[in-house]
């Protein structure tokens, strides 16, 4: 009797020592590639998106610091568009184009930079297991687009002269470029087998995308303020934030 405690308190101890050792097996630097998705269901019920889903390729690398907490930096990488159908506003900026929206549209390239820590529940050993993360983000994004196809048509019935038109094609240069940082949240699983490989699944979002929701919300119905010289400055970045605002993502990695 007294040998077989023995034995089961050795056998517990030795697993026991392994599982709260940092590191799966030992195991602490791990690196792939992930895909975020969202629906995207309101910009392309809408018109501004041409697609039912927004997507992100992502890379990524991630440390075991501590028997539950793991540390990970990522660049996601994107390509997006915004069909102009955002109608320019009252104002004094206005230029005379009130209620006109420009025809075409404009692409956006985007990467997200961003750094995170993964906190494990207790029952797991860092990276396997059920976690939540938290992180910083830096949100980077270039619009381009063609002053051929961008532009205002503006018709005027004057009396006695008829029909008189104005062209407008100027929303500023050509190519722009924005960042803004965010707060990124999120849940997940990693699941690792043949001891080597990662399956790690689950879902993020960024608060300052989320919490801008209602403003995007307003700006399409009243209270805006949009005119021909920041177009591209407010749109993309309601734009931005759809794509970042919720991710469902699946990732494949290799632990070493």
């Amino acid at each position: 009797m007294i040998q077989k405690l023995f034995l089961f308190l050795c056998f517990y101890a030795c697993f026991n020592c392994v599982a709260q050792a940092p590191g799966y097996m030992g195991k602490k630097l791990s690196f792939g590639y992930g895909f975020n998705f969202n629906p995207a269901l309101s910009a392309y019920g809408q018109g501004f998106g041409s697609s039912l889903i927004n997507t992100q390729n992502e890379f990524f690398g991630e440390y075991v610091v501590g028997k539950r907490i793991g540390f990970g930096a990522s660049l996601k990488l994107y390509r997006s568009s915004y069909n102009n159908t955002r109608t320019i506003d009252y104002g004094s900026r206005t230029s005379g184009f009130e209620g006109a929206h420009p025809t075409g549209s404009y692409s956006i390239k985007a990467r997200n930079v961003g750094v995170y820590f993964k906190f494990f529940r207790k029952a797991y050993v860092a990276p396997w297991g059920i976690y939540n993360v938290v992180g910083v983000t830096l949100n980077m994004f270039d619009c381009t687009y063609s002053p051929d196809e961008m532009y205002i048509l503006n018709e005027t019935y004057n009396v006695g002269l008829g029909y008189t038109y104005t062209y407008y094609n100027n929303f500023g240069p050509t190519r722009q470029s924005y960042l803004y940082p965010d707060l990124m949240f999120g849940r997940g699983r990693t699941r690792i087998f043949k001891n080597c490989i990662i399956l790690d699944y689950g879902y993020n979002f960024n608060l300052l995308a989320t919490s801008l929701t209602l403003i995007d919300a307003l700006d399409s119905g009243f209270g805006a303020s949009t005119f021909v010289d920041n177009y591209i400055d407010k749109t993309s970045h309601a734009r931005i934030r759809g794509i970042n605002r919720f991710n469902l993502f699946i990732k494949l990695g290799f632990l070493l």
